[in-house]
C-alpha cells in the first residue's frame, strides 16, 4: 500500500509478461504510432508555426501525444485530441511560469512518456532549445507498457536535438529509489525538469524538484488531486502546486 499505483502497475505487467512469455508485447504498436506520429509531423509544425504563441502552441501538441498511451486504451484517436486540446487548451496552465525559468536555466530534463508521443515532444523541445538551454532527454531502460526506450528516441529523432540518457529503472513512472546514479545527477542538477503524463506524476508529485507536470487527468484520483475533471489536460509548476 506504500507504492504508488505505477509501482504496482509494473508488477503485475512483470507477471504478466512472464505467462504470456514475451518482454515486449507493445513492439509493433510502439513502431506504428512512431511512424504514425512521424508522419504527421510536417502538419504539427506549420500549425506551431501560423500560431500567435508558437511556444504554447508547441506545449500543447506536446499533451496531444499523452492521448497515445495503450495502458489505459487501443482505441486512440490522435485527429480528435488535436482538435480538443487546440480549441479547449490546458485547464491548469503555468506556461508563463516556464517561459520566465528557462530565461535564467542552463540544462532541463525532460521525462518521455509513451511511443508516439515522444514525435510530439520532439517539437515541443524545439521550441525549449530556442531559449538557448541544453535539453537532456529521459527514457525507461527496458520496455514496459508503451514507454519510450533508447530505440524510440533514436527513431524519431530525439538524439539529433538532444542529449539521450536512461532512466536506469524498467519501471512505469519515474521511481527514483530504482533510477542509476548517472540519472539522478541529471535529475538533481537540472534547473527545469519537465515530466509527461499520469505515471511520472503520480511517482513524482511529492518531490520538491522543479518540475513542471504536463499530462491528461486519466482517473478519477488524478482529477481530485488536481481539482480537475478527467480528461482535462495541464501544464502544471510543481511547487505552485504544493
Amino acid at each position: 500500500m506504500d507504492a504508488s499505483p505505477a509501482e504496482n502497475s509494473t508488477y503485475s505487467i512483470w507477471k504478466a509478461n512472464e505467462i504470456f512469455n514475451t518482454k515486449d508485447p507493445f513492439e509493433k504498436k510502439k513502431k506504428y504510432y512512431n511512424e504514425k506520429a512521424l508522419s504527421m509531423y510536417p502538419e504539427l509544425i506549420k500549425m506551431v508555426e501560423d500560431s500567435e504563441d508558437s511556444f504554447e502552441a508547441a506545449a500543447r501538441v506536446a499533451v496531444i501525444g499523452n492521448v497515445i498511451d495503450l495502458g489505459i486504451s487501443t482505441n486512440i484517436n490522435i485527429e480528435k485530441a488535436i482538435e480538443e486540446v487546440f480549441s479547449s487548451g490546458f485547464s491548469i496552465n503555468h506556461i508563463n511560469f516556464l517561459k520566465n525559468d528557462l530565461k535564467s536555466a542552463k540544462m532541463l530534463l525532460y521525462l518521455g512518456d509513451n511511443a508516439g508521443e515522444i514525435v510530439f515532444d520532439r517539437i515541443f523541445i524545439e521550441e525549449i532549445k530556442k531559449y538557448g538551454v541544453e535539453v537532456v532527454f529521459a527514457v525507461k531502460s527496458a520496455p514496459v507498457l508503451n514507454d519510450v526506450t533508447a530505440v524510440d528516441a533514436h527513431g524519431t529523432g530525439i538524439d539529433e536535438i538532444a542529449k539521450v540518457i536512461e532512466t536506469g529503472s524498467p519501471m512505469i513512472g519515474v521511481i527514483l529509489k530504482t533510477c542509476s546514479d548517472e540519472f539522478l545527477k541529471y535529475f538533481n542538477e537540472a534547473d527545469i525538469i519537465i515530466s509527461k503524463g499520469q505515471g511520472n506524476f503520480e511517482t513524482l508529485d511529492e518531490t520538491d524538484a522543479n518540475i513542471y507536470f504536463i499530462l491528461k487527468a486519466k482517473c478519477d484520483v488524478v482529477a481530485e488531486r488536481l481539482n480537475v475533471k478527467i480528461g482535462d489536460v495541464m501544464l502544471i509548476k510543481n511547487k505552485i502546486l504544493k
